[in-house]
């Protein structure tokens, strides 16, 4: 499922969010929407733009992730401790769970190749462990129907880690269609 552009304008979350009385800086993932490709430091992305969030709004920080874009915030986190909330929907807690299922021998095989040559980063890129090290409050939210990130999986992802749970209604990348997340998002955020 690729966008052509601005996937948060699209689906709303930029005017909804900004209709709570936020500032919303967004952006899209390299290889998706209007992301210019080629960076696989994904996570140095979620914080270049948390950081300059707060440089331009000189206020609390909060960040909503979503898919690839919650694991590279749950990987970024416990290095924005500016960032006062993180909502992580569709969660998966390592890059090898994203691959599961149909369709991704290849990856799977290319990552298990990583994953023996760099022991130790693959261990450093486990949701969990790194969601540990922040102070932010976390809201994970998951849909028993999301055909790509399971529910079971998203909870796998924040286990042991203190935090706000939601269940939302819909597929992968279309769970901010459901009225009551929308509202659970806002509340949480305050």
């Amino acid at each position: 499922r690729r966008y052509a552009g601005h996937w948060f304008v699209k689906e709303g979350y930029v005017k909804d969010v900004h209709a709570q009385g936020f500032t919303v800086v967004w952006y899209d993932n390299p290889r998706y929407g209007q992301g210019l490709g080629g960076s696989p430091y994904l996570a140095e992305n979620v914080l270049n733009v948390a950081a300059f969030a707060r440089d331009l709004d000189k206020g609390p920080v909060r960040v909503i992730g979503v898919s690839l874009g919650s694991f590279a915030a749950a990987i970024a986190a416990p290095h924005m401790p500016w960032v006062s909330h993180l909502v992580l929907e569709s969660l998966y807690p390592d890059f090898m769970s994203w691959y599961d299922g149909k369709g991704h021998s290849i990856e799977r095989v290319a990552l298990g190749t990583w994953r023996m040559m760099f022991r130790h980063d693959f261990q450093e890129l486990q949701t969990p462990k790194t969601l540990a090290g922040t102070e932010a409050k976390i809201l994970a939210v998951a849909s028993e129907a999301d055909t790509i990130t399971s529910a079971d999986l998203s909870r796998k992802a924040v286990a042991g880690v203190d935090h706000q749970w939601h269940a939302a209604q819909g597929d992968h990348l279309h769970l901010w269609k459901d009225a009551a997340y929308r509202q659970a998002v806002f509340d949480f955020l305050g």
